[in-house]
């Protein structure tokens, strides 16, 4: 009995690149490819950029040449780190990346983005030797859950105290001392 569906390159849209790779919230990215079916608008092309959703599409066009161009901006909900970006258009599917063997790996790495944390503030600035006290970091691109967001104080790691990990608590054990180089 034949199971009735098969795969078709021409019925895969393609990704050939994006631009640019980096930014933060409200980043405007492009992302350009071929094959996408003329179905594919900005109601029915999704972009996703790691965890927190990431790009809310702007514009779809497509050129008589064949390649389509997408527009997203980099959403509120975005969240820090390098993730690959996945297209996928309502009743098609999932785009793939584009090329063939060394240029197709090349490309593979090329079509991710990579989000930044902003912070906005720090408080207080200092606290106890001993440790103990509860620093508060406000800033977007955080995790939503406070463990998955790695803070370090002065080299020393701070462990999160909520879920949202707006802020840490530095224990007596990792004696604290004078910030010579920055929070990351």
């Amino acid at each position: 009995a034949e199971c009735g569906f098969s795969y078709d390159a021409a019925y895969t849209p393609t990704i050939t690149s994006i631009n640019p790779t980096s930014g933060g919230r409200g980043t405007q990215v492009t992302i350009v490819g071929q094959t996408f079916p003329l179905q594919a608008t900005d109601a029915t092309t999704t972009v996703l950029i790691g965890p927190g959703g990431g790009c809310d599409v702007t514009s779809v066009t497509h050129a008589d040449s064949g390649d389509t161009t997408i527009l997203c901006t980099i959403s509120d909900t975005a969240v820090a780190g390098n993730y690959p970006v996945d297209v996928r258009i309502e009743g098609w599917g999932r785009a793939q990346i584009g090329g063939t063997g060394v240029g197709r790996r090349a490309l593979q790495s090329a079509v991710t983005f990579t989000t930044s944390i902003v912070i906005d503030s720090i408080t207080p600035a200092t606290g106890s030797l001993k440790g103990g006290t509860v620093v508060v970091i406000e800033g977007k691109g955080f995790a939503d859950f406070g463990p998955y967001n790695k803070i370090e104080i002065g080299g020393v790691r701070c462990i999160p105290k909520t879920l949202k990990n707006l802020e840490c608590g530095k224990d007596a054990v990792s004696m604290g001392y004078r910030c010579t180089k920055p929070i990351t």
